[in-house]
């Protein structure tokens, strides 16, 4: 019996050891998947923040530009009218003059759009496709947004019958991509080693912070067009 004891221990003891070390590695890991989940969650609540605000800014500058465009329009129209006698005019040719002015402002946007084709129209669809897996991210760079914002600003404020909420979803959009991929990388790479895990954690799984960027840009874009 004692023996039967002696041996049962021998022969476990090896086993005893690297269930010990096979635990000791799994809490390890454990610790480790903890703290990546909290640095992943830490920094995409920062890149909300950073998208959110930068939205509002591209918003503001939208809707600034839409109103100055058209008040300017609104105002040359209503100089006219009012000194139509001086200026020998008829009220049809004010109104013609006025078609021409939005006219205009629609070349200018057409311009835009032929420069930069993936701007054109809302760009809704394009942002769903790339959020369903399409790999669409040419159409939502830095080209694209100035491309948006101009066309989008001749085409309101020069008096066309639409709006800016369909291609403020682009815009929030394509700020958000530009915010994660030329903004927020870049910085911390200057930071030094204290945002290497940082840097680390948005290198190994870039597609899912370029997804949540995109989706928090769009929400951002609605909310503003909106005037939230």
């Amino acid at each position: 019996e004692i023996f039967r004891r002696v041996d049962s221990l021998q022969l476990h003891a090896p086993f005893d050891q690297k269930e010990r070390d096979l635990a000791e590695k799994r809490s390890k890991c454990h610790d480790t998947g903890r703290k990546e989940e909290k640095l992943a969650t830490r920094l995409r609540q920062f890149l909300n923040v950073l998208v959110g605000v930068s939205v509002g800014f591209a918003a503001v500058a939208v809707r600034f530009g839409c109103q100055m465009l058209g008040n300017w329009r609104q105002k040359v129209l209503l100089n006219l009218l009012a000194g139509r006698d001086s200026w020998n005019l008829q009220f049809g040719e004010v109104l013609l003059i006025a078609m021409s002015m939005t006219g205009g402002f629609a070349m200018l946007a057409t311009v835009a759009v032929v420069m930069v084709p993936a701007s054109t129209g809302s760009g809704i669809p394009g942002v769903l496709a790339f959020l369903n897996g399409c790999d669409l991210r040419a159409a939502l760079r830095g080209q694209v947004l100035l491309a948006k914002m101009f066309g989008t600003i001749l085409a309101v404020g020069g008096g066309l019958a639409l709006g800016p909420e369909g291609p403020m979803v682009h815009i929030g959009a394509i700020v958000g991509m530009v915010m994660c991929r030329r903004c927020l990388a870049p910085c911390l790479k200057r930071l030094g080693p204290f945002s290497r895990t940082v840097e680390e954690e948005l290198s190994r799984q870039p597609l899912r912070y370029h997804v949540q960027a995109a989706v928090m840009g769009a929400g951002a874009g609605i909310a503003a067009a909106f005037n939230a």
